[in-house]
């Protein structure tokens, strides 16, 4: 199979008439010399091909995945989270993420090239992240609790639920 028989996004349609963030295979001669995926300043970085390193711009919602150890974090997360201007939201359990990135996202103590200077908060529960205590944050789910409120014992019984996790239930 060469790599003009790999399906595109559209039939009939070619890599350069095409838009990000369209599904479809590119040659990674053409990614690396159209403009559109060159990376800069607010793009989604994806990586380099060649010395060109390539990004795409999009304001929707990202998933990276990945088996274990595939290198989801050092090739692809870690370093957008250091590099795009943009609001992220993070599921960290681990606090990796949080660790290596927050300074760069806030006031860039330390760091040659600065910070971000944007709001961060890392809920950490479980205290691994080692994050400096002016990122730590909380988050209460009774403090909006209203105890007149018609939807009080729902929203009750939602959090409980949420909360007890019952063993043996299929």
């Amino acid at each position: 199979m060469h790599f003009n028989d790999l399906p595109r996004g559209v039939p009939n349609t070619t890599a350069y008439s095409d838009q990000a963030p369209r599904a479809l295979w590119v040659d990674p001669d053409e990614v690396a010399s159209h403009s559109n995926w060159q990376y800069d300043a607010g793009k989604i970085f994806l990586g380099k091909s060649g010395e060109q390193t390539i990004g795409i711009k999009d304001d929707r919602h990202l998933l990276t995945i990945a088996g274990s150890r595939a290198g989801k974090g050092t090739s692809a997360i870690v370093p957008n989270l250091l590099l795009y201007t943009g609001s992220v939201v993070v599921i960290d359990p681990k606090g990796e993420n949080a660790r290596l990135t927050a300074e760069r996202r806030g006031y860039g103590r330390g760091i040659a090239d600065g910070g971000l200077k944007q709001d961060v908060f890392v809920i950490d529960p479980f205290g691994v992240s080692n994050v400096d205590d002016q990122y730590l944050a909380g988050f209460n789910p009774l403090a909006d609790l209203n105890p007149v409120g018609d939807d009080f014992i729902d929203e009750c019984d939602a959090i409980a639920d949420a909360l007890v996790v019952q063993e043996g239930k299929p």
